[in-house]
This record gives structure tokens, sequence and C-alpha cells, in this order.
């Protein structure tokens, strides 16, 4: 079974394209919902507990775990998921990119105008409304992305309409559409 991993900078349209995807008939995990971002132990790796937003932790414990996609629990999705895709949308400092379990991965590319103004202008998600998120933002933009490219994503350019993104993507992946 095919796991996608759809991912890229934030308001690249990782969350919109998960919902086209869903729409479409496709088994899809949008990472910023539904409890599957954890924090994890930086050493074991293993989880510690659900990512709740708000949530304010120390410069110690920060210096311990990082926030991440639990590595059993993708293995499981993709071990119970047989004869079928499974994307997961979504980015997360720890998401396993290194280790195989995907069989493709795809980045989504923005410029930074867009970022900026993609930012100011949505509704559904707060992340970068505060001005010092918005900078950190827009600074990761481009690492974010050379950090997938290095590791072999595909690069789909975001200011295509999400109809386009998600052929490209079914197209990339050789996933037929439903």
């Amino acid at each position: 079974m095919p796991l996608i991993y759809i991912t890229g900078p934030t308001a690249s349209g990782k969350s919109t394209v998960c919902n086209k995807l869903r729409e479409l008939g496709y088994e899809t995990y949008d990472t910023d919902k539904g409890g599957i971002r954890y924090w994890l132990n930086e050493k074991t790796g293993e989880p510690i507990k659900a990512f709740k937003k708000g949530e304010i932790h120390d410069k110690f414990w920060m210096n311990q775990h990082r926030l991440g996609l639990p590595k059993s629990w993708l293995e499981k999705l993709k071990a119970d998921s047989a004869g079928k895709v499974v994307f997961i949308c979504g980015t997360s400092p720890i998401d396993h990119t290194d280790t195989g379990l995907y069989d493709k991965i795809i980045v989504l590319s923005i410029d930074e105008e867009t970022l900026i103004s993609r930012v100011k202008t949505r509704t559904d998600n707060n992340y970068g409304k505060n001005p010092r998120q918005l900078d950190k933002a827009v600074k990761w933009r481009q690492s974010t992305i050379d950090r997938y490219k290095q590791v072999g994503a595909y690069e789909i350019d975001s200011n295509l309409p999400v109809d386009k993104i998600v052929s490209k993507i079914l197209s990339l992946t050789k996933v037929p559409e439903i």
C-alpha cells in the first residue's frame, strides 16, 4: 500500500490538498487535526502526549522533546491499509522522512509573498497571526522546502489551483483517480 507524505512550509496548502483528496474518496490524515502529532522524547523517539494547541512548556522540557509523528503509528497505518493509498498531510520536526517509510514524499513549495498573504487572510488556522510566528514561518520557508527535496521529495508549486495540484500528486504517485 502506498503511504504518501504531502508536506511543505506554513500556508503552502497541505490541509486544502488533504481536504480535496478526502472529498475524492482517498484515505487522508491531516497532522494538524485529530491528535496525530505527539510530543516525542528526543532520545527515545517515543510519544509522550498528544500535542495541544496553546500548550506552553519551559526551555528545559523543550530541549528534551520534539513535535512529531509516532513512527509506530505510521508503520501500523501502512501495514493495516493493504491495497489502498493513504495520504499523510502536514509537517513536523520529526516525521521519519529519512527512514524510507513513505513510498513518495511531495513538498508543496510557496514563495514568501504568497506565504505572508495566505497567513494574513486565512480564517481556518491562526498559526502565523502572531508576528513572531509569521517571522519564523518566513524564515523557515526555504529551508523546509530544501529539507524535503534533499530526501527526494517531488516539488509542486502551491500557487497552482488545488485541482491541478491534486492531479499532479495522483500522477506522481501513479494512483488512479477514484
